[in-house]
């Protein structure tokens, strides 16, 4: 599981469509739904609901994006203080 791939789940819900996903994130429509099949059949169980006109998150999908914000809020936090600390600038917050 790439952190790519983490965006790219929680992007579609947001955007509420594959197409618009991809365009946000500057990826290509096969690329997208396909990075996303391989991330659900790695984690064997499907994240994202499919049937109706808008792409959202099923139970599953729901649980696990709240750990994947967490961890992607983290690692920025983690970004923003190692800068801080190369740099010296005043806050890392």
């Amino acid at each position: 599981m790439l952190l790519c791939d983490v965006r790219y789940v929680l992007a579609v819900p947001e955007h509420r469509n594959f197409t618009y996903a991809a365009e946000a994130l500057h990826v290509s429509q096969p690329t997208l739904s396909q990075r996303i099949r391989q991330l659900e059949d790695t984690l064997r169980t499907q994240r994202l609901d499919r049937s109706g006109r808008n792409v959202q998150f099923m139970d599953a999908g729901a649980a696990w994006m709240r750990y994947a914000k967490s961890v992607l809020r983290d690692l920025d936090a983690g970004g923003r203080y190692t800068r801080w600390r190369t740099e010296g600038s005043a806050d890392w917050r």
